[in-house]
Order: C-alpha cells, then sequence, then structure tokens
C-alpha cells in the first residue's frame, strides 16, 4: 500500500519512514484519541411525546364523529333540523375548526419524518464548506451513533469555521490539511437533512467540546535530514467504554454563527 508525501506530494510506500525524493524524514505525532457519549434519549422521548399526543387528538376527534354518527347525519339526504338534532351543529363546526388548525394540518409531516424511509440525507463526506488550508493536521471523526452528523470545525484566531462536513451514520471522515492554531470542534446532530434550512427535521441536536483541539507542527534540521512531527487527533461520537471526553449543548444560532 502507498501513501503520499505531505511535502513533495509524490507516492511513496505506506511503511517509509523518510520520502526517497526529497528525503524528508516522516514522523506523525498521533493526538490523544477522544470519545464523546452522546445521551439522546431525552430528545428522542420528547419527541415521539409529542407525536403521541398530537396523533392522539386525532383519534379523538375520529372517535367523536364515530360514536354520534356525525358524518352520516350530515350526508343524509333526508336530514332535516329536527330539535333532535340541534347538539350536532356545534360539534360539527368545532371539528371543522380543530381539522384545519396549524398542528393537525403538520401532522402529516410529523408522520413522513418519523418513517426512517422518507428521511433525506446526503453521501458521507460531503464537504458543505472549506477553506483553503496547506497544513500537515488531520481530525478523524468516527460516528457511530443512530444519527447522521454535521462536524464543523472553527478556527479560535479568527472565529471562521475552516471546515463543514457531513458524516453518516456508522460512518467515519477525517479531515486533513489542517493549519496549525487552536480549533472548537462544534456537531449537528439527527435525521432527515433538509437542504434549504441546511439542518435536520428530526431529533436535531446541538453541541460542542469543551476542549479545544491544537495543532502543532515542527521540524528539526537534523545533518542532511529532516524531521517534522505534526498533530493527528481521532475522536469518536457514540459511547465507548472508558470515554471521558466533555461536551456543552449550544444553540442552533451559535452552531451556525460560524
Amino acid at each position: 500500500m502507498n501513501k503520499q508525501c505531505p511535502f513533495c506530494k509524490k507516492t511513496i510506500d505506506k511503511a517509509s519512514v523518510d520520502c526517497p525524493y526529497c528525503k524528508r524524514i516522516i514522523i506523525e505525532h498521533i493526538g490523544l484519541t477522544i470519545q464523546k457519549n452522546i445521551d439522546t434519549s431525552a430528545n428522542t422521548y420528547t419527541h415521539r411525546r409529542e407525536h403521541k399526543n398530537k396523533t392522539g387528538f386525532i383519534h379523538q376527534i375520529k372517535s367523536i364523529l364515530s360514536k354520534l354518527n356525525v358524518i352520516q347525519i350530515l350526508n343524509n339526504n333526508n336530514f332535516s333540523f329536527d330539535m333532535n338534532y340541534l347538539w350536532v351543529i356545534p360539534i360539527a363546526v368545532f371539528v371543522i375548526v380543530a381539522l384545519r388548525s396549524p398542528k393537525i394540518q403538520s401532522l402529516n409531516t410529523l408522520n413522513n419524518e418519523s418513517n426512517p424511509n422518507n428521511y433525506r440525507s446526503l453521501p458521507n463526506g460531503t464537504v458543505i464548506k472549506t477553506i483553503n488550508s496547506n497544513g500537515l493536521g488531520r481530525l478523524r471523526i468516527d460516528n457511530g451513533t443512530d444519527y447522521h452528523a454535521i462536524a464543523k470545525l472553527k478556527n479560535n484566531q479568527n472565529r471562521q469555521s475552516v471546515f463543514t462536513v457531513y458524516i453518516q451514520r456508522s460512518s467515519s471522515y477525517t479531515l486533513g490539511g489542517i493549519s496549525d492554531g487552536t480549533y472548537e470542534l462544534f456537531f449537528h446532530l439527527g435525521n432527515d437533512w433538509d437542504d434549504e434550512k441546511s439542518k435536520f427535521l428530526v431529533n436535531p441536536s446541538y453541541a460542542k467540546f469543551r476542549d479545544d483541539f491544537v495543532f502543532s507542527t515542527t521540524v528539526t534540521e537534523n545533518f542532511d535530514s529532516v524531521r517534522t512531527r505534526y498533530s493527528e487527533f481521532q475522536i469518536t461520537l457514540n459511547p465507548v467504554v472508558g470515554g471521558t471526553a466533555k461536551t456543552n449543548t449550544v444553540s442552533r444560532q451559535e452552531f451556525e454563527k460560524y
């Protein structure tokens, strides 16, 4: 197997510790591997509870209509405004108004979003935003959750995101070419990606890692060779044994600010 020399960009043997073309010694400094334990149970429970409440409301209306035979009475050609049936009119008006309410009209959308077969997604590794960089730093992100993810790497110096990438569930992606500096990593989890709104519509959540990522490159010259060290990190979004990384919940506005 081969790899690319980070200096002259020529293809060399993967096991090589120096480049036969530019004569530089290649040493990768492996940074800290950190894990993130994500608790999405609260969001999932809330979503299901709201769905159940709204769906139960429809069942209640249907039950009332069924028990009172409102539809049959109103559709009966022989129906007359007999005093015995005047009580039907306010019930029918209530049902019509209720069915036209925004909450009820939005149930079709909710039901579509609750069906995994209707979820929209992007190919793994779809780069949503990037800024050209000639650094050597690398950041691998493993997403073993049940949710797709948007990862955003923000440079603390200029307060701009340098990489924004889509990572599918049970997938990984490695950001390369990261310049030296201190960075924050934000992520947005969820399902059913909406391109127009640039967010997930089902069970969305926003957070960032508390600890910064410091990327650095050092070059040491020794006689006729050059020794280079650069930072490489790996993070895991899914729960793992011994995971200690801490995160803070952030708002959608803060996530989209960078």
